[in-house]
């Protein structure tokens, strides 16, 4: 089932009434004389190319004297567009007023920042004041009592001295005992050096006895080096003096095209590849 919806009111076409006065016209046998258009005007003036539209003729001035007036881009470093609002005047002073009103608010926030900062530099000085002056309080408490305890304490003071002078006589005592007995083992440790000295360069003259005892045979079956290591590298250092350049050692000293290497070479191709 197909629904279509149609139309409740009539609506018929509407022609203009220059059209159907032009449609009698011509049935009564009266030839209109035809509208100029822009493309014939082109035509007598020499074609595409040659004529130049003439784009001011149309526009809609309140006087015709100002349609072929100058119109500069830039006057005195300014564009010329921004001033071709019939209201400028009025958004000009809107917005003048409105710079007014901001440097105001500006203002008022500035004395209210200087007196909230004046009140805070205020409340800092004095607890700063009440921070001193109790420090000063404590001190001059623990200075009382200090000088409370020395009276309660003065005649306990002169055994504390006593004591002192036992304890630093014992620690002089110690440290010189202590210094005499370093002094002694270092001598004992000297000699015993001195001993060691002596046994380790017995041991190398052993060895060197015994290295030379090396059979000549074992010598020239490594080489002429003294061990196996030895002979080892001799070996890989032979091996690289040796070496010679072999196939695949090839170096092409000028690298050229691929188009030029690949395909069939023809007659006369020798001396280009």
């Amino acid at each position: 089932m197909l629904h279509v919806s149609t139309v409740q009111q009539p609506r018929k076409p509407n022609i203009p009434e220059s059209v159907l006065r032009e449609i009698e016209l011509k049935k009564q046998g009266v030839v209109l004389p035809r509208r100029r258009l822009e493309r014939d005007i082109e035509e007598e003036e020499g074609g595409p190319g040659v004529y130049n539209y003439d784009v001011r003729k149309d526009y809609i001035l309140e006087k015709e004297e100002w349609r072929y007036d100058i119109q500069p881009e830039f006057l005195n470093g300014k564009n010329v567009g921004d001033f071709l609002d019939p209201d400028i005047k009025e958004k000009l002073m809107k917005l003048e007023e409105e710079e007014q009103q901001l440097l105001q608010q500006e203002e008022q926030q500035q004395e209210q920042i200087q007196a909230r900062k004046q009140q805070l530099e205020a409340a800092r000085r004095a607890l700063r004041e009440e921070d001193i002056n109790l420090n000063e309080a404590k001190r001059q408490k623990r200075k009382r009592e200090a000088s409370d305890s020395m009276e309660v304490e003065g005649s306990g003071r002169e055994k504390l001295k006593a004591k002192i002078r036992r304890l630093v006589k014992s620690r002089e005592k110690e440290s010189k005992e202590r210094k005499e007995l370093k002094e002694r083992k270092g001598l004992k440790e000297i000699k015993d050096l001195k001993e060691l000295k002596e046994l380790k360069e017995r041991k190398e003259v052993k060895e060197e006895l015994e290295e030379s005892a090396v059979a000549r045979g074992q010598r020239r079956r490594l080489g002429g080096v003294r061990t196996a290591q030895a002979f080892k590298l001799k070996k890989q250092i032979d091996k690289k003096l040796k070496g010679k350049k072999g196939e695949s050692d090839r170096f092409i000293n000028v690298k050229k095209q691929k188009w030029m290497l690949s395909g069939k070479r023809t007659f006369g191709k020798t001396n280009k590849r």
